[in-house]
């Protein structure tokens, strides 16, 4: 198991829930689900097996950052 990457996707979901209560934004949330979807699939599901570790991991902290993303590219046009 590479430790950093799901670290990573634990500190992200973490700050999601931060700043969803804290904003009281709910999309925050909305942008958990598909997030804790691949990770739980990448982490406990073995037909994903035949994927190398460092392929999950790098997969994972791109759709993390693709999330991310999403949600800076919804603000900025939310405050025009």
């Amino acid at each position: 198991m590479d430790y950093p990457s799901y670290l990573i996707s634990a500190a992200f979901l973490l700050y999601v829930w931060y700043r969803a209560i804290k904003e009281k934004e709910y999309l925050w949330i909305i942008a958990i689900v598909p997030v804790a979807i691949v990770w739980y699939l990448f982490a406990n599901v073995t037909i994903f097996n035949f994927i190398p570790q460092i392929f999950k991991s790098f997969i994972l902290i791109l759709f993390n950052a693709t999330c991310i993303g999403l949600i800076a590219v919804y603000y900025s046009y939310k405050q025009k």
